[in-house]
């Protein structure tokens, strides 16, 4: 652009030494503006791509924390339904063991003879 111009009035102009390494120096000077411009660009760029990344990275490790609750939860919900489960199980055999010794062939018999005294005691 604007370098190439100076560039070319250097060769073209058959001025005096010193203005052609005036001429050389500005661009030169030009030319190093431009690098810095450049590098200062490039590195804005790696900047944003860098922050990016760690908002990517970020957002997924996020995800992985929340899969690993949700999990957590799952496992626990499981567990507590097990757990709900065994007990009202061992609720219903308590309650069915006690209605069955009510009804065993032991407890009926004691109480016939409980019957069978009160009546002797009536007769008597």
């Amino acid at each position: 652009s604007s370098s190439r111009t100076i560039s070319n009035s250097i060769t073209n102009s058959g001025e005096s030494a010193e203005h052609k390494e005036l001429v050389q120096a500005r661009l030169q000077l030009q030319q190093a503006a431009e690098e810095k411009a450049n590098l200062q660009a490039q590195m804005e760029k790696e900047k944003e791509s860098a922050k990016q990344q760690m908002e990517r990275e970020k957002e997924s490790a996020q995800q992985q924390i929340e899969m690993v609750r949700a999990e957590a939860r799952r496992e626990m919900d499981e567990m507590r339904s097990a757990y709900e489960a065994r007990l009202r199980d061992a609720e219903k055999a308590e309650r069915e063991r006690r209605r069955g010794s009510e009804r065993s062939p032991d407890r009926l018999l004691g109480m016939r003879c409980q019957a069978l005294e009160r009546e002797l005691e009536e007769l008597a």
